[in-house]
């Protein structure tokens, strides 16, 4: 039998494990106004998938208790990728890098996954809207550029991206990849209401977040 401890909601794919009727918690017996569901990817030793599991293959562990009436739906969703850029006033001497890092990385992505690349200085703003274009997608990169003096609008560009994902019909896997900095943050207004709003909206979809932290040292002016 396969354990699988959960103390947060981690989105992947193959499966949706539904939880219904009652939940442990704490110790008590607390009846679920709704079934909770769980997106996972289980793979065997060597990597491959594992498209064979059953609700007796699995105990699942919620802070420590089990849970019963354990469900298992396979689930076939196709991927949707967002590539947030911070294209700010710290990335002007790496424009060069990080141009050649995102042609190779879009270069190895699937066919047929809808991707699109949105930066987020001096606004957010889609240098390429969704598409399964790659030649488009890739010659998207070119068209970054960095924002000398001005700063990255990260908040607002989640919010921007979150809120597209929210709109959308239909049942995908949304993963959003960031390439951040050490750089400042540059938006404003209420950001913890911003942040209250997409934290709402991402309980509402499976997202897969990855981040690339980059530490940009200071601006030298090239004559």
């Amino acid at each position: 039998m396969r354990r699988f401890a959960v103390r947060r909601l981690a989105f992947a794919s193959l499966a949706v494990a539904s939880l219904a009727g009652v939940l442990p918690d704490a110790g008590a017996r607390v009846e679920a106004q709704q079934p909770l569901q769980v997106f996972l990817s289980a793979v065997d030793s060597i990597g491959q998938p594992v498209t064979d599991l059953t609700a007796s293959d699995m105990a699942l562990i919620l802070d420590g208790a089990a849970c019963p009436g354990i469900k298992i739906d396979p689930i076939n969703w196709a991927m949707k990728l967002t590539v947030l850029i911070d294209n700010g006033d710290v990335m002007v001497n790496a424009l060069t890098s990080l141009r050649e890092g995102l042609h190779s990385f879009f270069a190895q992505i699937p066919d047929d996954v809808e991707t699109s690349l949105l930066t987020y200085s001096p606004l957010p703003a889609f240098v390429v809207r969704p598409t399964t274009n790659r030649p488009q997608l890739i010659s998207g990169v070119d068209r970054v550029f960095a924002n000398f003096g001005k700063g990255a609008e990260f908040v607002d560009a989640v919010s921007e991206a979150v809120a597209r994902i929210d709109k959308e019909k239909g049942d995908f896997f949304y993963t959003l990849m960031f390439v951040a900095t050490n750089g400042p943050e540059g938006s404003f207004g209420n950001l913890d209401a911003v942040i209250d709003d997409v934290q709402k909206r991402i309980a509402r979809r499976p997202i897969m977040v990855h981040v690339l932290l980059l530490s940009a040292g200071p601006r030298v002016l090239q004559g």
